[in-house]
Parts: C-alpha cells; structure tokens; sequence
C-alpha cells in the first residue's frame, strides 16, 4: 500500500485549484462540500465556475499561477494537463498536492456518502475504471435507509454510553446494533423492527442496571 487512508477536515482551510476547467470545477465542487475556502487560479473558468464566483462561494485569481500564490494553502490541487506546470509545483509546495491524472503526494478516492456515511474506493490510480465499478455496487448495497438507520444509531449510542455502566454491556449493545444481523434487516427493510428490537432490548437493561 502506497498510501495511508485517512480522512481529514479541511473546513475554514485555505485551498487552491490550478486550472479552471472541468476537472477543476469538480475538483472545486468537492472541495465546497467539505467546507473548504476554495481559490481558483486560471484564466478562464467554467459557466459554473463563473456562477460560484459571482455568489462569492470561490475566490478566483484570472491569471496563469505564479510565484507565490500557494502561501498559506492547506491543499493544492493541480487541475491541469500542464506536465511544466505539475513539475514546477511539486518542487516548490511542500503541503497537500493533488495532481489530476496522477501525481502529488496524495490522491483522492472514488467516493460517496449515504447521509453519514462515507464509503472511498482506492486502487493507489492503478484502474479508476475498477474504483467507479466498486463504488456503484457499494451504493446498491448501502441505500438511503442505511442514512436513516445511522441517524437512530447516533441516538441511540449516546443512550447507551450515558444510561449504561457496565462496560461489557455497553459493547455488547453497540456490537449488536452495528452487526452483520442489523446491517442485514436494514438491507431487506426492516429498520423500524430492528430500531424498535433494539430500543425495548436497551430498556430491558435499564432497570437492572439501576436496580444495581
């Protein structure tokens, strides 16, 4: 494995996408659903590009990059299919580098989200192809209820984690409402039976635990 998986909050950072394109749009559209402060650096933009600027949702620089405009970055992703350009920001950006089609010191995953869930498909940029085939069965497998289903369980943990004490207990709870029997019932429809199962199991404990 040549990369170590991880997911990192960007939301408030300063990032910056060199090249105005369509891959720099999607680049800048991801990086916005992080919460990121999201500069473009190219001459010309894309019409949607265009309309994220003019609502002030994107910084943008109408110019080719220069000297000096990475200061500060947090990410920078180069966007274009400039190989000089790639080259020249390798050697003088020290942080986070993304360089579409391969390069910098990360990559960023094939990816979804089903509410708070995050699934990311990595194939170290071997067969994008195979990454965007595993995540479109990922996302037949894990559907909206899944998004509903970890709504209850926020609740739900918080109970058990502040009603509960005994340890053993607790992760047994937990171990149950996130196993494989669960993530089957959410699967075939039957969530509102698991989150009802679950619920009267927690209150079962209940009383004993404050009998104790």
């Amino acid at each position: 494995m040549d990369f170590y998986p991880v997911f990192v909050s960007i939301k408030g950072k300063k990032c910056i996408v060199l090249g105005g394109g369509d891959v720099g749009q999607r680049k800048a559209l991801t990086l916005l659903e992080a919460g990121a402060e999201v500069t473009v650096i190219s001459p010309v933009l894309t019409p949607v590009l265009e309309s994220l600027k003019a609502e002030g949702k994107i910084h943008h620089i109408a110019r080719c990059y220069e000297d000096g405009d990475l200061m500060e970055a947090f990410i920078v992703i180069d966007a274009t299919d400039d190989i000089g350009l790639s080259k020249t920001v390798s050697k003088s950006f020290g942080g986070l580098l993304n360089i579409a089609g391969g390069g910098g010191n990360f990559i960023v995953p094939s990816s979804f989200h089903c509410g708070g869930i995050t699934f990311a498909i990595s194939t170290d940029s071997v067969s994008p192809a195979l990454a965007k085939t595993i995540k479109e069965e990922l996302q037949d497998l894990y559907g909206g209820d899944f998004a509903n289903y970890l709504d209850f369980l926020k609740g739900f943990r918080q109970k058990v984690l502040t009603s509960v004490s005994d340890i053993a207990v607790r992760h047994e709870l937990l171990r149950v409402a996130g196993g494989k029997d669960a993530v089957n019932k959410v699967r075939t429809g039957e969530i509102e039976q698991l989150k009802e199962e679950l619920s009267l199991y927690l209150k079962r404990i209940l009383p004993h635990e404050n009998h104790e």
